[in-house]
């Protein structure tokens, strides 16, 4: 009786890490606000400066948050030193999800290895015993990555158990 050889399983994996763009918003220069000082002095942004005013420190305040220091103080008439209050719009918390770069690992006998898409392209191409020694070939070429974890945390992707040339499509996002 001939001894048992198994064979070794190839896949591919397609993955996607998404980077989370989060903020809390942030005030900007009201473009429409203008106002009048005591002494008849207009005052309005030029852009996102208030030329006409001056910031005067009163004092500084610790911030958890950011853990920093922030000042404290108001804006006053550079001519008359009337107290103003300029008007900024919030514009609100902003939340968006973006794809980085794909990366593609070849897995042969559950020991991952990087791989680029043209080779992926290239092993879909194949089958049978000339697929499992292209797969070799690469493997030998590309190197091991230590552990699946170090390609991502919180990673999306498409994971082929057979390859399928239909399953080797990248995925979309």
């Amino acid at each position: 009786m001939p001894a048992f050889t198994p064979v070794p399983t190839v896949s591919i994996e397609f993955r996607r890490d998404i980077v989370d763009i989060s903020t809390r918003g942030h005030h900007i220069a009201d473009p429409k606000w203008s106002t009048e000082d005591t002494h008849g002095h207009v005052h309005r942004f030029v852009g996102e400066a208030l030329s006409t005013l001056e910031w005067v420190v009163s004092g500084t305040h610790w911030c958890d948050t950011c853990s920093d220091d922030h000042e404290e103080g108001e804006w006053h008439c550079r001519i008359c030193g009337d107290r103003i209050e300029p008007h900024y719009n919030f514009t609100g918390p902003y939340h968006e999800q973006i794809p980085e770069l794909a990366t593609t690992v070849l897995w042969l006998d559950q020991e991952p290895y990087p791989i680029t898409m043209d080779d992926a392209a290239s092993l879909r191409k194949l089958e049978g015993d000339a697929l499992v020694e292209a797969a070799k070939r690469l493997a030998t070429m590309r190197g091991t990555v230590t552990r699946p974890t170090q390609l991502g945390e919180g990673t999306q992707f498409h994971h082929s158990t057979n390859l399928d040339k239909a399953q080797l499509a990248p995925p979309r996002l």
